[in-house]
């Protein structure tokens, strides 16, 4: 006999690929005329069973059943394709056994029964209306009781003491005709890290020995190689459709008081003229109010469900949270997890029932039915629809642990075990930078073990991330930087600097053309001319490009000649002409963190160099700096920062405040001034900062007299206050 060993490495999976016989099989195998004779013997039990689909609400069919087990590819396919069958105005078609006269087994489709808007079992040219009847604990399938008896067909009557060669028999649609094909089952022996002993077949398939007798049916497309899958469907563990609805009833109870209602507020987002013209502008990110989950894992602890970015948890006052009573209280803010999309709250008063919770190994779950609901808010309501669900698998995922496949439409999906312990929860990975890429695709949450994010939460020393916090309205404006003003790299550029290869020809990095004194970039050594092309965060899945970025340009060739010409009600959407401090090389530091240390990659003279730096706030720019507001003016000022300085050549001592608004219709903009001018002197006092400034107007006479600079070009606006007064 020719033996293949296989040995998968870690999980130590052993397969034996044995050329004639691995326990299953005799010598003997059948010709065309044998397997013929077997397909007849169980042709008269296999039945089609035809769900017909609708929509709900508005709503498209969807189902987290996955079908059958591909014995090409070890994937599970579903039979559902909602919106298309009801556009061609057919069902979805399953295969069926017919058990008795009256009873029916298929796959386990997993749909809602919102979807489905019949069941109906061809027997012959009839149609005969079905329902559930019974739905396996530890079986992927569910059983179907006729309306009436399928006299003209024979039942599969099964013995599971017959011997081998056993041959798998599969009734399925393809080429747009029912087929049944025959397929030996004996080709593979496998054992798991886990101790199962096994022979993968198709899922779905009819077992049978070489007379066609039915020895047993494959659900999982695992037969134990101890011979428990043998013997008939009908003595299965399953639950009646009474015991199915006190499963959800049971559930439901469970949710009505461990999944709470949770209405996040916040802050509006800080007006920036550069994000009008940006087609980055991110309505979810400029949100005032987000609705989530709340899943109340201690009597005083909830974990909030909500994937916020570093920019909007900053902007974060209120969490408030609906009681199972309908009373409304309200929690503080804990910790955000640093690789979840969630976060800690902690509520005013505890609450008597925490949700039950499994923090057992999740692969132990493998063939369990396992109950679900859906928790998807439609406007500030949430949806919760109950039913049952099955893992149809696991995968290797982040940090090499394993991870439940659902099947489709998962996203929502809260999964609980049948003693209503809740197992699995919908979470997104955190991602702390945004990259390019990220614009044009879309993240779906995984089904993610609830016990990886107990551990988590029970240390947040380690997985907790403080710079995701909310934080005063003064602070939200903080921002890291590098020090540098940056040119963009195109193809020619990255061509002539001998970059081509490292910049993707241009697409990604940037041109220094400009170093602040005593900032991180300048501590670098990094000089005029060096070219910036990556961040590397040991948190970070990927180098993070380095670029301009869309919001660094739209005033640079600002027609500074024609300022007088616009009209006062426009004031509001002229762009600062100087590059933004806001950029997204330093948006990008922000939101790795301050005090987090990153690794810069750059290029000089055709030379890749790397250097670490520790992310620290930038000095006051424009969108922080100290403001004053004189409403008898109607003009706002602010300090001069290290970027407007550099714009406007002014030097460190230099006097100065800046222009930041002038209201419509007020005696500034009745005088003349404009946005983005800067007041040097008030009445020959120079005017140091914008407190200089309101303290010199609050002392002053009825008229005033502001040294004003635009660019280069100084002139003197006189304001007569009681004259306006009197006007």
């Amino acid at each position: 006999m020719n033996l293949t060993l296989k040995i998968c490495l870690p999980a130590l999976t052993v397969c034996l690929l044995a050329g004639l016989s691995t326990g299953y099989a005799g010598e003997n195998q059948l010709d065309a005329q044998g397997m013929t004779a077997m397909v007849e013997a169980v042709r008269p039990g296999l039945v089609q069973v035809e769900y017909t689909l609708q929509y709900d609400k508005g709503e498209e069919p969807t189902n987290t059943g996955w079908g059958h087990r591909c014995a090409n590819c070890g994937g599970f396919h579903s039979y559902f394709e909602g919106e298309s069958l009801i556009k061609q105005k057919r069902p979805a078609v399953l295969c069926g056994y017919l058990l008795t006269e009256t009873k029916v087994l298929l796959d386990d489709p997993i749909i809602h029964p919102r979807f489905i808007k019949s069941i109906e079992v061809r027997i012959g040219n009839r149609l005969i209306k079905a329902k559930p009847a019974a739905y396996f604990k530890n079986e992927n399938g569910l059983i179907l009781e006729l309306a009436e008896p399928a006299t003209d067909c024979k039942p599969l009557v099964f013995d599971p003491s017959k011997p081998g060669p056993y041959y798998g028999v599969d009734y399925d649609l393809s080429n747009a005709q029912w087929n049944t094909t025959v397929t030996s089952v004996s080709s593979n022996f496998t054992i798991t890290a886990d101790g199962r002993k096994f022979n993968m077949v198709e899922g779905g398939l009819l077992i049978v020995d070489s007379k066609g007798t039915p020895v047993g049916i494959s659900t999982y497309g695992e037969l134990p190689f101890d011979g428990s899958w043998k013997g008939s469907p009908l003595d299965w563990p399953a639950y009646t459709p009474e015991e199915y609805a006190n499963k959800l009833k049971a559930m439901e109870s469970a949710v009505e008081s461990g999944l709470l209602q949770v209405t996040l507020n916040f802050r509006s987002p800080k007006a920036d003229n550069e994000s009008r013209y940006s087609w980055r502008d991110d309505d979810d990110e400029n949100a005032t109010e987000i609705h989530a989950a709340g899943l109340l894992i201690k009597s005083s602890e909830l974990l909030i469900l909500s994937n916020l970015a570093n920019q909007q948890t900053a902007r974060l006052e209120t969490i408030q949270v609906k009681l199972p009573d309908g009373e409304t209280t309200v929690a503080k803010f804990g910790t955000s997890l640093r690789e979840y999309g969630c976060f800690t709250a902690t509520l005013e008063k505890p609450l008597p029932n925490p949700m039950p919770l499994y923090t057992g190994d999740i692969t132990r779950l493998r063939k369990e039915m396992l109950f679900t609901t859906t928790y998807q808010f439609y406007g500030d309501t949430p949806i919760k629809r109950y039913q049952h669900c099955r893992i149809s698998g696991f995968e290797l995922g982040y940090e090499s642990k394993v991870f439940p496949s659902m099947g489709w439409s998962s996203e929502y999906l809260f999964v609980f075990t049948p003693e209503n312990k809740l197992a699995c929860i919908p979470l997104m990975r955190r991602k702390l930078v945004k990259d390019d890429d990220d614009y044009w695709s879309s993240d779906s949450a995984d089904q993610t073990p609830v016990q990886y994010v107990l551990d988590h939460v029970a240390d947040l020393k380690e997985y907790g991330d403080p710079n995701n916090a909310p934080v005063s309205e003064i602070e939200e404006n903080r921002i890291a930087w590098l020090g540098v003003e940056m040119q963009d790299l195109d193809e020619e550029l990255a061509t002539i600097n001998n970059v081509s290869k490292i910049t993707r020809n241009g697409e990604i990095g940037a041109i220094v053309s400009f170093v602040y004194p005593e900032s991180p970039a300048a501590k670098l050594g990094i000089e005029m001319g060096d070219i910036l092309i990556n961040l590397h965060h040991a948190d970070h899945y990927r180098p993070i490009p380095i670029d301009t970025g869309d919001s660094s340009g739209f005033g640079y060739n600002f027609p500074w000649d024609r300022l007088d010409n616009i009209p006062e009600e426009y004031f509001s959407e002229i762009p600062k002409p100087w590059p933004t401090a806001q950029n997204t090389l330093n948006r990008k530091l922000t939101s790795l963190g301050f005090g987090e240390t990153v690794e810069l990659e750059y290029c000089r003279d055709g030379e890749v160099k790397k250097a670490s730096f520790e992310i620290v706030e930038s000095p006051a720019h424009y969108d922080s700096a100290k403001r004053y507001k004189s409403e008898d003016l109607g003009i706002t000022v602010r300090d001069l920062t290290y970027e407007v300085r550099r714009f406007f050549h002014l030097k460190a001592d230099d006097p100065g405040v800046i222009v930041s608004k002038i209201e419509p219709g007020s005696k500034a903009s009745v005088a003349g001034l404009r946005p983005y001018e800067i007041i040097t002197l008030l009445n020959d006092q120079p005017v140091t900062d914008a407190d200089t400034f309101k303290a010199q107007l609050e002392s002053q006479g009825s008229e005033l007299r502001l040294t004003v600079k635009r660019m280069t070009r100084t002139r003197v606006v006189k304001v007569n206050q009681e004259q306006d007064k009197e006007n």
